[in-house]
């Protein structure tokens, strides 16, 4: 399996430019077409399926999401990432 990284805020840009601040998801939207395995933060971390066609939501700290189609991609076979957060400063600390 090829796992792809992506980390959060990495092509974040505002309606002035590129701002390229990387920051911490505290609520994470998800959706693909097809199904997809994911890791939050390391790749060490245990492995979420996505089912086809279903809104994930996560409302946990993650700065880094890895991904892997399960069979594969087609041309047209997507998934879609939707980050609402923090700069990494501000995120909550585990106690």
């Amino acid at each position: 399996m090829v796992w792809t990284a992506y980390a959060v805020g990495t092509n974040n840009i505002s309606d002035r430019g590129d701002q390229k601040k990387l920051f911490v998801s505290k609520s994470t939207l998800i959706f693909a077409n097809k199904t997809w395995a994911i890791r939050f933060n390391n790749m060490n971390n245990v492995i979420i399926y996505l089912e086809p066609n279903v809104w994930y939501e996560f409302k946990s700290n993650i700065q880094q999401v890895f991904h892997e189609p399960v069979m594969g991609v087609i041309a047209d076979d997507y998934i879609r990432f939707y980050f609402e957060g923090v700069l990494p400063d501000e995120a909550r600390r585990p106690e």
